[in-house]
């Protein structure tokens, strides 16, 4: 089956009847051009499209011609957000509300875009939020928009910032605005640091279980050992190549990680893990999106 048919398969929501109401008149948005050295910036958006409520002109004081019925579709299809993404065409109009995982977003038609809601703060929220912030991460790890080889964010932010925010945009509809930009930057440093924490981690496990298979030759079974960091770091000539990594690329990050700076670095971030009081109960999901559940389930008691 062709990749533009593929999204009927989705589970599909009905909109309700009188939704065009809400999303009128409003434009999807699109990749502006570069005005700063490293991020897309644009008037800021004024519109609903991307508001924090799907429904907050029927919320208003000023709608009082709708009907209990209306509002309570309305309640049930704000629910429903917290699941489903809605889906706009070019000329921001919903034409379906689907579940959708990270790596079906490159199933959508062509004009097709993902509608993101923020709340005042321009943080990404709803089921939209949650999709948009992981395929953020996903970019991260592509070679042709993230730098896996990048030594912190500040350098990978130089090489492909620009490039990341062209293929997020591409996908999913963002307001135009520079703290747009700056968001989606902060969301983007904290992904790449846990991704580089992650990758340290996997090679540090790949070489103890090779220092293990070299240190137990034979029919003896091998002894968990606990190396040091500095001879974990020697081992690091002992593994393949990792994936999105040229042989130079991985020659410079070996010598990075060996350099006294970024040994500095790592011992001031388990110094920091290890301080930490409050842990993070809310699994994957944002404080920004919590926010936005618990004031949807007041409003809808």
């Amino acid at each position: 089956m062709p990749l533009a048919h593929q999204t009927s398969v989705f589970l599909q929501t009905p909109l309700p009847t009188f939704l065009s109401a809400i999303h009128q008149n409003h434009s999807s948005s699109s990749s502006s051009h570069v005005q700063s050295t490293y991020a897309l910036h644009s008037e800021p958006s004024t519109t609903a499209l991307h508001s924090e409520s799907s429904t907050s002109a029927f919320h208003s004081e000023s709608s009082s011609h709708v009907s209990s019925f209306e509002k309570d579709e309305l309640n049930d299809y704000e629910n429903k957000l917290q699941r489903e993404v809605e889906i706009i065409d070019e000329q921001g109009n919903v034409i379906r509300v689907v579940k959708m995982r990270t790596k079906e977003v490159y199933l959508l038609n062509a004009g097709e875009k993902i509608l993101v809601h923020v709340n005042n703060l321009d943080q990404p929220i709803k089921a939209a939020g949650g999709l948009c912030t992981r395929f953020m991460t996903h970019l991260l790890q592509e070679p042709n928009t993230g730098l896996p080889s990048a030594r912190n964010w500040r350098e990978c932010k130089i090489g492909c910032g620009v490039r990341l925010l062209e293929a997020l945009r591409w996908r999913f509809s963002l307001p135009q605005s520079e703290n747009m930009d700056r968001v989606l930057f902060s969301i983007w440093d904290r992904a790449f640091r846990s991704l580089k924490f992650s990758l340290k981690e996997k090679l540090f496990k790949s070489v103890t279980e090779e220092l293990n298979r070299l240190n137990y030759m034979g029919d003896e079974v091998a002894q968990e050992r606990v190396y040091t960091e500095d001879e974990l770091l020697d081992g690091l000539d002992l593994i393949n190549v990792p994936p999105n990594f040229t042989d130079s690329e991985w020659n410079l990050y070996k010598q990075h990680l060996r350099s006294s700076d970024a040994k500095k670095l790592s011992l001031r971030g388990k110094r920091a893990r290890a301080d930490q009081v409050h842990n993070h109960t809310t699994s994957a999901c944002s404080y920004a999106r919590r926010r936005d559940e618990f004031l949807i389930s007041c409003r809808n008691t």
